[in-house]
């Protein structure tokens, strides 16, 4: 009984170390890492996202500040929020709606965004739906603000609607507030780029590199020129990230292979879409139903700070050098014939040499904008959106938890070692005792444990140590088993 109780004891403070620093106790390493599994993984939230309550009152707004915000969205609600802009940046604003996987919608459904002033009067507005009937991916809708447009700076209410009536129940909604600086006055531009026709689907490069998806935004998986290894759920979508530069053009495809039992290709409703740094769509590919040999590709216009001048959609949200983000989603009709996950090869390419950046009043990079050094390297290396230094030099809370999980064993073993040795010698003293013969002179012999405390079972430094079943017993403490998943 002992015995258990000790590697109960054990298994019950690893636990506790586990809960202590935010880690479910049912995962392991390899589950944190990548999340796989058979089922569809929820969409991850920006860390350090604030959770803003949105009013169902205009005059109640709250304020809406750069960064990352969450909240709720009700089938029949509205959302206020109020955002303030002014002259010296553009100001950019995206609403992602997240309905839990494999929510009941209908192609109607959606969401819309209005950015309008305190008078009412609307001064950009937007709308998505999800296109197809249970389809309920992660929606994204945006809204920006330009100091050279025509509305004035100033305080502006955010508005945020469902559309549709199919879906019931709240749907978590994510927001973004970005803050573009302003160029300097007095500099001049390079022309916009006049290749805007599609280009060939990307060709293989080399060999292909295993790559796992993030949910969203948030944990976006870098990618670069080449083909890159994926599985994909029926009613899963995974999302990547690309740095595109000025002078540069964004080429790329999806394909889904047959099942690993050799069997054919169910029909498929492959999706795929490019967003730009803001998280404003640029281009989405039609849903297609088709046999799966077929790749979807799509090819934006070249990036470009003059785009914004333009009239067309599609070119003027090419309008930032920057992260853009590729999100490939499967319907979840297919798992009619299909349950398993499904292998994606997923082609990038990008076109045109690197431009020189236009001179901005403020920090491009910091506000969220521009490619650096480092964003390339994450790119090569396949470094997702949420990383942090202390996770890529192994230092991150996970490498925390397994030497604290090591640390407590190798604790767990020595007390059990040190619990033995007193137990032992009582048990050799026993045996010696019972087995001595009697003396000749006629005098009583002892018994084992009378004359010092030691003999009674008490330990060298005088502590309580009885011996039982168990006591000092070779068996260790079982350490906990790991799982993996997506």
């Amino acid at each position: 009984m002992r015995r258990l109780t000790r590697t109960a004891w054990t298994g019950a403070v690893a636990l506790g170390v586990l809960g202590a620093l935010g880690v479910p106790s049912g995962l392991s390493g390899s589950a944190l890492a990548d999340g796989s599994g058979d089922e569809v993984p929820r969409y991850r939230f920006a860390q350090d996202a604030r959770h803003t309550e949105g009013s169902p009152i205009s005059t109640d707004a709250p304020r809406l500040k750069v960064g990352r915000h969450t909240d709720e969205l009700s089938a029949d609600g509205t959302a206020y929020y109020r955002v303030r802009v002014d002259e010296d940046h553009g100001t950019y604003l995206s609403v992602t709606a997240v309905p839990p996987p494999r929510t009941s919608v209908a192609p109607s459904d959606g969401l819309r965004v209005t950015l309008q002033g305190t008078d009412g009067r609307a001064c950009d507005r937007g709308r998505g739906g999800f296109g197809a009937r249970d389809a309920a991916f992660p929606l994204t809708v945006s809204v920006r603000w330009q100091p050279e447009g025509n509305c004035p700076e100033g305080d502006y209410l955010l508005v945020v609607g469902r559309v549709g009536k199919a879906a019931s129940g709240r749907w978590p909604i994510e927001l973004s507030h970005m803050a573009e600086p302003r160029i300097r006055a007095g500099q001049r531009l390079p022309p916009p780029a006049t290749g805007t026709e599609p280009s060939r689907t990307p060709g293989v490069r080399g060999e292909s590199r295993r790559i796992s998806g993030g949910t969203g935004f948030n944990d976006a998986v870098g990618v670069a020129d080449g083909t890159y290894r994926d599985r994909l759920l029926p009613g899963q979508v995974r999302y990547y990230r690309v740095p595109v530069e000025w002078g540069q053009r964004l080429n790329v495809a999806a394909e889904l292979g047959a099942p690993d039992d050799g069997d054919t290709r169910p029909p498929t409703a492959l999706g795929l879409a490019v967003h730009n740094t803001t998280r404003t769509p640029v281009l989405v590919a039609p849903r297609g139903r088709g046999d799966g040999t077929a790749p979807v590709s799509l090819s934006t216009p070249t990036a470009s700070y003059d785009n914004r001048r333009q009239t067309s959609a599609k070119v003027t949200t090419m309008r930032f050098s920057g992260w853009y983000y590729l999100s490939v989603s499967l319907a979840p009709q297919v798992e009619r014939v299909q349950r398993e996950a499904l292998p994606l090869t997923l082609t990038v390419r990008r076109e045109g040499t690197p431009g020189t950046s236009p001179r901005y009043e403020g920090d491009p990079h910091a506000a969220g904008f521009g490619v650096s050094d480092e964003d390339r390297r994450q790119a090569r290396e396949g470094v997702p959106a949420d990383h942090t230094a202390e996770e890529e030099s192994g230092t991150g809370p996970l490498v925390w938890v397994l030497a604290a999980l090591a640390g407590l064993l190798l604790a767990a073993a020595l007390v059990a070692l040190a619990l033995r040795g007193p137990a032992a010698r009582r048990r050799s003293r026993r045996r010696a005792g019972r087995a001595a013969p009697p003396v000749t002179d006629g005098a009583p012999t002892p018994r084992t444990g009378e004359g010092h405390p030691g003999d009674r079972g008490w330990g060298a430094e005088g502590y309580n140590c009885p011996s039982g079943p168990g006591q000092g017993s070779d068996d260790g403490p079982a350490g906990p088993e790991g799982r993996g998943s997506w």
